[in-house]
């Protein structure tokens, strides 16, 4: 059989496979999650990452067997998003600016008002801004951002962009 990737990201974590055997008549597959397919070209979703050896069974019409073993790694795929509005507004809802990210291994972020003046930096991904300045409440307005990250195979990340603070 043949697989139309040997690796796939859990965001996008199904397979197709293609029996290319010859005069099979028969056919088992284990998709190595304790999956069972008894199809000739089963479609299979994963649920979580790992790698996963799926073994297929061929019978042929006079009775021989034959087997195969490919591995599959079902992965974390590094992603980073920033929201673009937050509303520290005392409901609990949305108090906070942050990004939020999946395999990351380093973060910073500042944010500038309009004038040019950092009003807030982190190097923490899960540390975020609360709309104040100095201990103060900064105004309703727009905001820029420039965050640098680097994910866990070492790519690097600038990302740059806009924050609507709304009270």
């Amino acid at each position: 059989f043949k697989l139309e990737e040997y690796s796939i990201s859990i965001f996008k974590p199904q397979i197709n496979i293609t029996d290319v055997s010859i005069n099979a008549v028969t056919w088992s597959y284990n998709m190595g999650d304790g999956t069972l397919y008894n199809s000739q070209n089963p479609m299979h979703t994963y649920g979580d990452t790992g790698i996963y050896c799926i073994v297929q069974w061929v019978t042929s019409i006079n009775g021989c067997t034959d087997s195969i073993t490919r591995c599959l790694d079902v992965y974390l795929q590094p992603t980073i998003y920033i929201p673009n509005s937050f509303t520290p507004n005392g409901d609990e809802q949305n108090e906070v600016f942050k990004a939020y990210g999946v395999s990351i291994s380093s973060f910073e972020m500042r944010i500038f008002n309009r004038w040019g003046e950092e009003v807030f930096f982190t190097d923490d991904l899960g540390n975020g801004w609360k709309g104040k300045w100095n201990d103060r409440e900064c105004i309703q307005d727009v905001y820029v951002y420039k965050a640098n990250a680097v994910d866990i195979n070492g790519k690097s990340y600038e990302l740059m962009g806009q924050v609507n603070l709304i009270r």
